[in-house]
This record gives C-alpha cells, sequence and structure tokens, in this order.
C-alpha cells in the first residue's frame, strides 16, 4: 500500500520565506513595506506547485499580496 505524504514547505519555499523575512526585519525599523507578486494559482492552489510561493508561509511577512492573475489561468480544468 502506497501512502502519499503532502509536502508542506519545499526548499523554494523555505529560501523564499527566509528572504522575506530578512526583508522585513531590516525595513520594519525605517517603515518599509513589503509586497510581492506571486503566480495566480497560488492563489487558489494551496500546493504551490513548487515554485517557492506558498502564501500560507510568507503571508506573515507581507504587508501586500499581488497575485497576477491572467485569463489563461482559468482556461482549463480545475488543478
Amino acid at each position: 500500500r502506497v501512502r502519499r505524504v503532502r509536502r508542506i514547505e519545499n526548499l523554494d519555499t523555505v529560501l523564499s520565506k527566509k528572504i522575506v523575512a530578512g526583508l522585513k526585519k531590516d525595513l520594519e525599523p525605517v517603515g518599509g513595506l513589503i509586497g510581492i507578486d506571486t503566480f495566480g494559482r497560488t492563489a487558489f492552489n494551496p500546493e504551490d506547485e513548487y515554485i517557492g510561493q506558498k502564501i500560507e508561509i510568507l503571508g506573515p511577512y507581507l504587508d501586500a499580496l499581488y497575485p497576477m492573475l491572467y485569463p489563461s489561468l482559468f482556461m482549463w480544468e480545475p488543478w
């Protein structure tokens, strides 16, 4: 019997989190804000497609999130 294990954080997400957390730490004292663009499907797909843009993990370090939504993202089957 094969058991599928869901990966919570992949290496790309861990690196993205370290970068964003470091920026937050450096910019917070001077009032800097952090906003990032993400691949549009990350707003709807909790698996993040292994691209390092897991909103649930990066969100606490962000002041704004801009998912890049394009009509072509909605032309095929749901993921």
